[in-house]
C-alpha cells in the first residue's frame, strides 16, 4: 500500500491533489482502523509495522499536507500519545 501511495503521490505532485488510492484511504478510515489495531498490538508486532507505514507516509507524501486532513491527523495523535504513555509508563 504506501508504494501505491508513494507512486501516486510522485504523479500528483505538480496538481497537488491526491489520487484515488488516497482517496480510498481516507474516506474509509484505513488510518483510524490501522491506528486502533496499532495501540493494542494486534496482531502482534503489528504496533511496529504502523509506526513504520506512518513515519513514511508523513515524510513521503507532499502532493498534499496529508497531516491536516481531518481523517489522518485525530488518529497520528492518538496513536502518537499512545506511544508517549507507553513510554512515561515504563520508565
Amino acid at each position: 500500500m504506501g508504494d501505491l501511495l508513494r507512486e501516486e503521490d510522485t504523479e500528483n505532485r505538480g496538481s497537488q491533489t491526491i489520487g484515488e488510492c488516497m482517496e480510498f484511504m481516507l474516506m474509509n478510515n484505513v488510518l483510524e482502523h490501522l491506528c486502533t489495531y496499532a495501540a493494542i498490538d494486534t496482531p502482534r508486532g503489528f504496533f511496529l509495522l504502523v509506526l513504520e507505514f506512518l513515519g513514511h507516509l508523513l515524510i513521503n507524501i507532499r502532493a498534499t499536507t496529508l497531516l491536516a486532513h481531518r481523517q489522518v491527523h485525530p488518529f497520528v495523535k492518538s496513536f502518537m500519545n499512545g506511544i508517549l504513555t507507553n513510554l512515561h509508563n515504563e520508565a
